[in-house]
């Protein structure tokens, strides 16, 4: 997950509260966000928070997210 995303989110503070990480969750699963109405991304920032403060740091934002690089097979 590249820091920059990250910053973007994150805004001045370097960490990502609940509300800031469901504005990038409707930004990156639009459809989704729209049927469970929000469920998804507590239960996602739930997960991601490791260790219960509220907030994400870029080291639990990035151990969150599955490598999401090239694609396995090429040929």
């Amino acid at each position: 997950m590249s820091y920059s995303l990250f910053r973007d989110f994150a805004g001045i503070d370097n960490s990502m509260d609940r509300y800031e990480y469901q504005i990038y969750s409707r930004m990156k699963h639009p459809f989704l966000n729209l049927i469970t109405g929000g469920y998804y991304s507590d239960l996602r920032f739930n997960m991601a928070d490791i260790n219960g403060d509220g907030q994400l740091n870029y080291a639990e934002f990035a151990l969150s997210h599955p490598f999401s690089g090239y694609p396995r097979y090429y040929y």
